[in-house]
């Protein structure tokens, strides 16, 4: 018995050993994604454009955009890990096949963190229905998915300056919350790949309850169709993880290269 329980103790060491490497040699792991390939890791299978379901009317046109800038994200567990994102991402934009109006835009800053939100484009503005988050740390995916509730106006087209929409997103399962408040800075001209685009400037902060606290301060700016052509994100949050408690924080800035996506 008593070399029994010496093996089993031996047996439970080496595995030990074994996942805290597998932890340690992922420290860090960022794997940049390129246009080409977005779609394929979104869809998961080898799909291309013309596989997207829906055609384009007054949402965005289907296919893979490049975004320019910057940004990273970290964590404070076992030490600390960072992703560091690199200077293109790509966002892949597919339309609902059954609702002209509805839409997702599929953001992959790198291959350990890909987000899917949904929207619905209507003559009034960008209403926001929920996203889903993927974040991979040192090997351990967090998956989380929140849906939003009726009316999440991200802004209207006829609104004066100042003005404010709320509304609120929930965790599934009830296990968070995050209540946002968009205020319309006003409408604005960026050049796009050589085109001048009016765009309704918006900053969007959220405060969010439950096994994540913490605050987020963003800035879009959304074309007509309710693209982004430009986002700015300022998140700190502390939040429970498949690894444990952990402070999270993500900065970023990325401006649309063209108009026209792969």
């Amino acid at each position: 018995m008593k070399k029994l329980l010496l093996g089993l103790a031996a047996l439970l060491i080496i595995v030990g050993v074994i996942f805290a490497v597998r932890l340690v040699g992922a420290r860090d792991e960022t794997d940049a994604v390129d246009t080409k390939d977005a779609a394929a890791i979104v869809n998961g299978d080898d799909s291309d454009d013309e596989d997207r379901p829906g055609t384009a009317g007054d949402r965005p046109e289907p296919g893979t955009y490049t975004y320019a800038g910057s940004g990273k994200e970290s964590v404070t567990i076992l030490g600390g890990s960072t992703h560091v994102f690199p200077k293109e991402i790509p966002v892949v934009v597919e339309l609902d096949e059954d609702n002209e109006q509805e839409w997702t835009a599929n953001a992959v800053f790198v291959k350990q963190h890909i987000e899917e939100r949904d929207y619905r484009t209507t003559n009034a503005g960008l209403e926001d229905l929920g996203f889903t988050r993927k974040i991979e740390f040192f090997g351990q995916l967090q998956d989380n998915e929140y849906e939003c509730s009726d009316g999440a106006e991200r802004f209207r087209a006829d609104a004066e300056p100042g003005s404010t929409t709320s509304w609120t997103c929930t965790q599934e399962g009830g296990k968070a919350e995050l209540a946002y408040t968009s205020t319309l800075v006003g409408t604005e001209t960026l050049e796009i790949g050589g085109e001048d685009v009016e765009v309704w400037h918006v900053k969007v902060a959220s405060t969010q309850s439950g096994d994540t606290v913490g605050t987020d301060a963003s800035e879009f700016w959304y074309a007509e169709t309710g693209l982004a052509v430009r986002m700015k994100a300022n998140l700190k949050t502390r939040t429970k993880s498949v690894l444990g408690e952990t402070d999270f924080t993500e900065l970023y800035d990325y401006t649309l290269t063209s108009l026209v996506p792969e």
